[in-house]
């Protein structure tokens, strides 16, 4: 009988950067739904044969505008997606510009680098398809995505309120170097950053946090689902009530995999900062 993946995640005590700050930022958050409404071909494994069966869990984008006091605005895209390529970017950031006027070096588009989404035109192509019939539905998917994205963001700027923001950092130790398959000599980022959004009465509106590793825990199935974010998800919505707008940047997984968060490995564990007051929080969620 197949093991249940297990998260373990414990409070870490951390000193969280934020005197002063509430009157000099705002901010503003969307989300949308970034589904294919077809099943097209999944990303990131070559020995995949055929395209998506289904889907798990919906697909999100999630925009964060954050602007200074002198009106400086900065846009952080996170997705359910294996990754962006510069088309995908140079197209969103473009319309974006036109519509808010943030320049596009302003603009990030990041990916939680799940192995359980759709292709998108220009990433790992080598691991893709060369013929027609697979191309033609991955391009058409990319026009969806870049316009959904561009509203994201346009909506995102209609929604800017005056927030405090706080900045710790935990741990997290499940992340393997994968350099000759398994190296545990090799080198690992375990930190895990997290910046917290919140409103004038202290209240959460938004986390965002990173950790440096692939996003390959389920192998190569074939339905989409946002992976182990979506658990991740259910863990800082239970304890913050921040049911919308936890982001997740890939921060660089390299040659580091999860490897002691595989099934047949048991547990893993995280040490998540979520409390500006340091308090001790504990929880155990196993994903369905």
């Amino acid at each position: 009988m197949r093991k249940a993946l297990v998260f373990c995640v414990v409070g870490l005590c951390c000193v969280w950067g934020s005197t002063g700050w509430a009157a000099e930022w705002r901010a503003g958050l969307a989300r949308t739904d970034i589904t294919p409404t077809r099943l097209v071909w999944m990303a990131g494994y070559g020995t995949r044969d055929h395209p998506a069966e289904g889907t798990v869990h919906p697909l999100w984008a999630k925009a964060l505008v954050l602007e200074d006091k002198q009106g400086g605005r900065v846009v952080i895209v996170a997705a359910d997606l294996i990754g962006f390529s510069r088309q995908i970017h140079d197209a969103v950031a473009g319309r974006a510009a036109k519509a808010t006027g943030i320049e596009p070096g302003r603009i990030v588009l990041n990916s939680s680098h799940t192995h359980c989404g759709p292709v998108i035109v220009g990433c790992a192509v080598v691991l893709n398809p060369t013929d027609e019939k697979f191309r033609a539905p991955v391009r058409a998917y990319a026009k969806q995505l870049e316009e959904k994205l561009a509203a994201l963001i346009e909506e995102a700027c209609r929604e800017m309120r005056p927030v405090t923001l706080e900045f710790g950092q935990g741990e997290a130790t499940f992340a393997s170097n994968r350099r000759g398959r398994i190296n545990p000599d090799g080198p690992v980022d375990h930190s895990v950053p997290v910046l917290r959004v919140s409103d004038p009465s202290g209240r959460p509106v938004a986390v965002m946090f990173g950790y440096a590793c692939h996003n390959t825990t389920l192998g190569a199935i074939y339905t989409r689902r946002g992976h182990r974010l979506r658990v991740c998800d259910a863990v800082v919505s239970s304890q913050l009530s921040v049911v919308s707008y936890q982001l997740w940047p890939d921060s660089n997984a390299g040659d580091r995999s999860p490897g002691r968060l595989r099934p047949e490995n048991g547990a893993g564990s995280v040490t998540f900062p979520v409390a500006g007051d340091g308090a001790n929080m504990g929880w155990h969620v196993s994903p369905k």
